[in-house]
């Protein structure tokens, strides 16, 4: 039995879904932490002798959930040497695999279709 509510709120065109990332874990997007720990790979092979931050220690903490993926985004955004580097590297690299992801991808998943027709207002932002 389906709330009248939510009947109402589809028939007028006023719902709204909220999902979380791991959503689009069945179109082979990365989860926030892998997509985090990749940036922090990056890093990790890249590192500068004048890097202040310990990327390594960095992911040990995001595996071992010491950290959350936005703290270590928000920690890499405010590097005071090179955080703005670091965000402009970071974006490049999300832009990077989103659209590897949605080039080898027919987003055929059911779950998707459904949620993304159960409303006719389908906003779609790109990076």
């Amino acid at each position: 039995m389906v709330d009248e509510n939510l009947k109402t709120a589809v028939l007028n065109d006023n719902l709204i879904i909220f999902v979380g990332a791991g959503c689009s874990i069945p179109l082979n997007y990365p989860s926030w932490i892998t997509l985090v720990g990749e940036i922090l790979d990056h890093f990790i092979q890249d590192d500068s002798p004048s890097a202040i931050l310990d990327f390594t220690k960095l992911k040990n903490q995001l595996e071992n959930n010491l950290k959350s993926p936005l703290d270590i985004l928000t920690l890499l955004e405010n590097d005071i040497t090179a955080g703005n580097a670091y965000r402009i590297k970071s974006k490049e690299m999300v832009y990077d695999l989103f659209s590897k992801v949605k080039s080898e991808n027919n987003f055929s998943s059911e779950n998707h279709k459904l949620m993304w027709n159960i409303c006719s207002k389908n906003y779609y932002y790109k990076l």
